[in-house]
């Protein structure tokens, strides 16, 4: 389970890198006046800050950095439930949407029962 935890993790230090890299250049170009979309934003970078953060700790093998990542994996697919997945140029039920969340899912399920090394 090690192996797959470690390429669980590098896979979302990638997601959380280029989400992050999207959402500040999606800031810089925002309207000013607009605060509930800037709030969103920064919520979102870090939100997935501390995923690759996170990510980098589930590759050397931190139970806590499993919990983290697998709770930021989900409220990323409860937020594209809501339909604030708009934010990432995707139709909340597009196909890559919806292969993104399924991702996310098997992810966290992966990170939270992990078998011998449980996270609780």
């Amino acid at each position: 389970m090690r192996i797959t935890h470690k390429v669980v993790g590098i896979l979302w230090i990638a997601i959380c890198a280029y989400f992050v890299g999207t959402l500040v250049q999606g800031i810089s170009e925002a309207h000013p006046h607009r605060f509930d979309t800037l709030a969103i934003n920064l919520f979102f970078i870090v939100l997935y800050s501390g995923g690759a953060f996170a990510s980098f700790y589930v590759i050397t093998g931190a139970r806590w950095a499993r919990i983290v990542l697998a709770v930021i994996a989900l409220l990323t697919v409860s937020t594209s439930l809501v339909g604030l997945f708009a934010f990432f140029n995707s139709l909340p039920f597009s196909a890559i949407g919806l292969g993104f969340d399924a991702f996310a899912l098997a992810s966290a399920g992966v990170l939270l029962f992990a078998g011998k090394h449980a996270a609780a």
